[in-house]
Order: C-alpha cells, then structure tokens, then sequence
C-alpha cells in the first residue's frame, strides 16, 4: 500500500462524502497502525490503542468505523472479547475503477461520433478523420507527458514523507492520527528541508511537539531564512553556535545548499 498515495486518494474522497474530523481521525489512525504492521491485510487493534492514537471515545470508535465501513474505505470484524480485527481496503482501486468508467463514457461518445461522421459527405468525413487523428495523438502524447511528471512527483513525495515521518517519530514526537496530514500540508507549505530541520531543532531544544515546530517555520519564513540555534521560547538568540552543525550532521557546504543564513 502507497501510504502517500492512499492519502491524497481519501482527501478526494473527504470532499465528496464530506468525512467528519471523527472519521477522519480514525482513518488516519488505522493507516498509521497498518503501516506498523507492515500493510498486513487483517489487522487486530484494542479499543484503547484507537482512542489514544484518533483521540476518540470509545462511542465515537463505534459510530467511525461504522460510516467507514458504510463508505467503503474500511472493514472489521468482533472477535468476542477479543480486540476487534480491521481491514483497510485501498482506495487507489475505487479511483481506477471510476477512472475506467470516464474512459468507458469518453469511448462511447467517440464511437457516437464516429458514427455522426460517417453520415457525411467522404471529403469532409476524411478531413473530419485526420484532424480527429491528429488531436487524438497530441493528447495521448500530452497525457503521458502529464502521468509520468505525476509518477515523478509522486516518488518524489514518498520519499519526503517517508524520511520526514521517520526523523518525527525518532525525536521522539508523538506520532498520532493528525501527524501524516500535517507532514504533508507542512511540506508544501515549507518544502521538506525546512520541516526536517525544524523537527530536528525542535527535538535539540526539547520542545517536542507540533506547535512548536510550527512556531519555528512560522520564525524562518518571516525572517526570509532558515536559522538553527533559537531561543526556548522560539525567537531567534542572534548567536548560531557552530556545534549546531554537529547536531545535525551539516557541514558549513552542506548548511550553504539548504539555506541556512548562519550556523
């Protein structure tokens, strides 16, 4: 399962079935134990574990996962006593299947027209086939163009989200049901280099939690810069201590092509 992928997919989905921040949250939750888990199919999930990762009463867990389930997006089952068992099913594949049925209507309108065509003179239906030709290969050729830029930047935002997501739970930030929907936001708003190392300075300055990373973005972009080395309470020192490159690995080159104005 594309974890970035499945996520963009069901924000489509949050506006067309307008999810409440319950539902939401639960999602969220369930991916984030599933990916634990190595993307299993069935997975086994205690109430408690939900209601502390989604933030949900155990009432709101029950009313969720039953409009979820309705929607499609999900599937369990009650093992008695036992913890209850989930299942999340992709939604990638709702989107191809309703891709194919575009494709379908867009092939039937073609052949409409195909037919319409033939009921012309020859000289027009030849001229009306070579343009319909001529545009239809410049628009396979335009539509290739565009998946494969968008298979790039998919990549691309893996592999951000995945390194960001890893630094974020290793500073030892509480990772829960919000945490995946705010990397993303966060990356583009501020683009991944800058959410790294605010995580990072955050974790330095033992202010682990997502305001105050929050705080440190909102100080770099007004201040036209990335700065490492702040004050607690989030405002800059005026000092770049050069140790500061230490504790995350830069050397001077490396501060230089990520944009930071002092170390």
């Amino acid at each position: 399962m594309n974890y970035i992928k499945e996520i963009n997919a069901f924000y489509d989905l949050v506006q067309v079935k307008q999810l409440s921040t319950g539902q939401i949250a639960l999602w969220h939750a369930l991916m984030q134990i599933n990916n634990k888990c190595a993307w299993i199919e069935w997975f086994t999930v205690p109430n408690l574990t939900l209601e502390l990762t989604s933030g949900l009463s155990r009432k709101g867990i029950y009313n969720a996962r039953n409009s979820l389930k309705q929607y499609g997006i999900i599937d369990f089952k009650s093992n008695g006593t036992k913890a209850t068992s989930y299942r999340l099913i992709s939604l990638l594949n709702n989107t191809q299947a309703s891709t194919q049925g575009t494709t379908q209507d867009v092939n039937a309108m073609v052949d409409i027209t195909q037919g319409a065509t033939q009921g012309t003179t020859q000289d027009t239906t030849q001229g009306t086939t070579q343009d319909s030709a001529t545009l239809n290969k410049l628009n396979k050729t335009k539509l290739n163009d565009i998946n494969n830029n968008n298979n790039n930047n998919s990549q691309e935002i893996d592999e951000e989200f995945s390194q960001i997501a890893k630094i974020y739970q290793e500073a030892g930030i509480e990772f829960d049901g919000f945490t995946p929907g705010w990397i993303s936001d966060s990356i583009e708003i501020y683009g991944s280099e800058w959410v790294k190392n605010a995580i990072l300075e955050a974790a330095n300055q033992n202010a682990r939690n997502r305001a105050y990373i929050n705080k440190i973005l909102r100080n770099w972009k007004n201040w036209g810069g990335m700065k490492l080395g702040g004050m607690k309470d989030g405002a800059s020192s005026g000092e770049f201590k050069r140790d500061t490159a230490k504790t995350y690995g830069f050397t001077e080159e490396d501060a230089q092509r990520a944009g930071v104005t002092s170390l």
